[in-house]
């Protein structure tokens, strides 16, 4: 009795099957039951994921960023603004200020601290060297809030705090 009706209720929905609604085409039956296919509306787990991921961008990976490749050495070994680009210097400067305290040498907050360049990096020369680019005295620790304001030109360390370059 139980297969008789069952077979009943396939033909019944092969009359008006549901179709996927990635790639049209009818969903089959297979070993479920007719009322948890007629609630699907996906034939596999593949066209799900097409169609309810179009509109998320595609990431490389979901792994850590790798730091920096190695740049070209000068003949006195260190490397040279041109040839490194931002990144090498951004780390280079955070290795220089490692002994310092991380504090905001404006208002002395401590909990998210950015390593700045007193003097841009913008304004030395393409051959300078990370070394002169990076010295102890063009760095200093600031928070996000004074570290925009110091490159937008908001305010002036030297008037602001009595940081000894």
């Amino acid at each position: 009795m139980a297969e008789r009706q069952r077979s009943l209720a396939i033909a019944k929905y092969y009359q008006n099957p549901n179709r996927c609604l990635e790639c049209n085409s009818v969903i089959e039956v297979g070993d479920k039951k007719v009322e948890e296919v007629k609630q699907q509306r996906f034939c596999n787990k593949s066209c799900s994921a097409k169609h309810n991921n179009v509109w998320r961008p595609r990431t490389r990976s979901h792994t850590k960023p790798k730091p920096p490749k190695p740049t070209r050495e000068s003949k006195y070994g260190v490397q040279q603004k041109g040839v490194a680009d931002k990144r090498a210097i951004y780390f280079h400067s955070r290795i220089i200020m490692n002994g310092t305290t991380k504090r905001c040498a404006i208002c002395g907050y401590s909990l998210f601290v950015d390593t700045c360049h007193l003097r841009p990096i913008r304004s030395f020369a393409d051959d300078s060297l990370i070394s002169e680019i990076n010295k102890k005295s063009n760095l200093i620790y600031l928070c996000p809030n004074h570290h925009h304001e110091l490159d937008g030109g908001l305010i002036n360390i030297a008037a602001t705090t009595n940081f000894a370059a």
